[in-house]
């Protein structure tokens, strides 16, 4: 029953952000493309349009769905046409460990439980993660070295690409149906995206909020702006821009006294 939920899922995007200028609900996809031979994670917003350059931290959150609060249909790719990527050339992700380019995160799925200083570490009661989409999958645990991931997809000859994983986040015995026990807090796993002709991305994270306050996940999220990588400008800019961003995002969705926009059903 479970592998046949996990293949006939409905998909909802339920990354919400928001911006000071508006309190209607944003939903940003990583948008990969090509950068002088490198791959580089750009941010799309799929209700304006907007990109957002060199975007290295994204944040999700589970339990949205009353019904099915360990599952989401995200993270999404999506990459313009005029992308640069490889038209015919499959894109694929891994998963990085603190052995592997990490950053702070010193599992390939960390945790922090939303109390004082940032500070990540095991997951708590032996969670994992399951990104999936159709037959392909992978389990994140609690490795420390590269994890292979999967390809997302391969890009149409113009550059374009538009893949959402579903993304479950699973108690000890595998369970993420209602009534599974799974630990409120944040969870974290770091990415680099690869294909066949450029060079891999730098690392981004993908910051997970179960049941925390919308504060609680951006001070996580902010915490990957002030990682040190020497030479790298897209880490500078994360720093700049995705920082900019989130506090925007804080700060409208604070001025809405803490109600939450509808969230809008969007196909893969």
């Amino acid at each position: 029953m479970r592998i046949l939920r996990r293949f006939f899922v409905r998909v909802f995007p339920l990354a919400l952000l928001w911006i000071a200028s508006t309190a209607s609900a944003q939903h940003v996809d990583i948008s990969p493309v090509n950068l002088a031979g490198t791959i580089v994670t750009n941010g799309y917003d799929d209700s304006t349009g907007d990109n957002l350059l060199n975007l290295r931290v994204f944040g999700l959150d589970f339990g949205e769905d009353p019904f099915d609060p360990f599952f989401i249909g995200d993270p999404g790719f999506n990459s313009p046409a005029g992308s640069g990527l490889l038209g015919g050339t499959p894109l694929g992700f891994d998963i990085l460990g603190q052995l592997s380019g990490a950053g702070p995160l010193p599992f390939n799925l960390s945790y922090w439980d939303g109390t004082g200083p940032v500070t990540w570490g095991a997951v708590p009661d032996g969670e994992t993660l399951l990104l999936q989409f159709g037959a392909q999958n992978v389990e994140v645990g609690d490795g420390t070295g590269l994890l292979p991931g999967f390809n997302l997809g391969t890009p149409f000859g113009d550059g374009s690409l538009h893949r959402h994983l579903n993304t479950f986040l699973q108690d000890e015995t595998g369970d993420s149906l209602l009534g599974a026990s799974v630990t409120d807090g944040i969870y974290a796993i770091s990415m680099q995206l690869r294909q066949a002709g450029l060079t891999t991305s730098d690392p981004f994270w993908l910051v997970f909020n179960l049941n925390m306050s919308e504060e609680t996940h951006e001070i996580a999220m902010e915490s990957f702006t002030a990682v040190p990588e020497p030479g790298s400008l897209a880490l500078l800019m994360t720093g700049l821009v995705g920082g900019l961003y989130w506090r925007k995002r804080r700060q409208a969705a604070q001025e809405a006294d803490g109600k939450l926009p509808e969230t809008p059903t969007s196909p893969i």
